[in-house]
């Protein structure tokens, strides 16, 4: 890291600060001397009310009888979560800095490498209120996240915990990209040029990679379903409307 400070702490473009936030991270590096902590991040479905980390934990040391430590935060990667020690890791991490969800990456091999990771109860965070409006990744990239921290527990000799970690689960991008699509032309979520051509391309090569026995699964075919029935709909609202229900992205 370029940081010239003891600590880092990330933050999304679009993500807010929350009051007192600084403090709560000082605070919680004073007392626990953490090297890497994890906050709670103010976004639908966990809020003030339903906190994704209910308690203060500290996890000494990563390993498999406490794999909530990492678990957690590979289920709900948020970038303006977490905090990190700048600290020396092992060398091979370095072909991991250029990862989709880095900081969810050095989370795990700070973990390993040094332990001292904290949960914190504490809320640092929340998303710009339209933030829905400017989504410019694909719904399934998330599989590259898994990807990445299979590589990553394979060069830390630790690949056997992938099953107990979810991360033998991974997004059909036909499913996922056919749903994106059919919510947009419900006028439901909002699209960028660019990433309605990615979802496009990316179902078409999927098709054309794979078997048909491995397209035509239960999910797919109601995905395929719901994506013709959202077109239709679409068309429909046009023309009876006079003017088009998808939204698209201003970027």
């Amino acid at each position: 890291m370029a940081s010239s400070s003891e600590y880092v702490w990330f933050l999304s473009d679009d993500d807010n600060i929350e009051d007192g936030a600084i403090d709560s991270i000082f605070g919680d590096i004073k007392k626990y001397s953490p090297n890497a902590i994890y906050y709670n991040f103010n976004q639908h479905p966990h809020g003030y009310q339903n906190p994704y980390i209910v308690k203060m934990e500290l996890y000494a040391v990563i390993n498999e009888t406490n794999l909530d430590s990492i678990s957690k935060i590979i289920k709900n990667p948020k970038l303006s979560a977490i905090v990190i020690k700048r600290l020396s890791l092992n060398e091979d991490f370095n072909k991991y800095m250029n990862s989709f969800c880095i900081q969810v990456l050095l989370s795990i091999q700070v973990g390993f490498d040094h332990g001292r990771l904290l949960h914190s109860s504490h809320f640092v965070a929340y998303p710009d209120v339209d933030y829905m409006d400017h989504v410019d990744f694909p719904p399934y990239i998330g599989n590259n996240q898994n990807l990445a921290i299979r590589r990553l527990l394979l060069m830390n000799g630790k690949e056997h915990i992938c099953s107990r970690l979810s991360l033998s689960n991974v997004v059909d991008p036909i499913g996922v990209g056919l749903s994106t699509l059919g919510c947009y032309y419900r006028g439901n979520f909002v699209l960028s040029k660019g990433l309605k051509h990615e979802l496009y391309s990316t179902i078409q090569d999927e098709i054309k990679r794979r078997s048909l026995i491995d397209i035509c699964t239960k999910k797919n075919f109601i995905g395929v379903a719901k994506f013709i029935v959202s077109v239709l709909f679409n068309l429909i609202a046009r023309l009876v409307t006079g003017r088009n229900i998808s939204r698209d992205s201003a970027k």
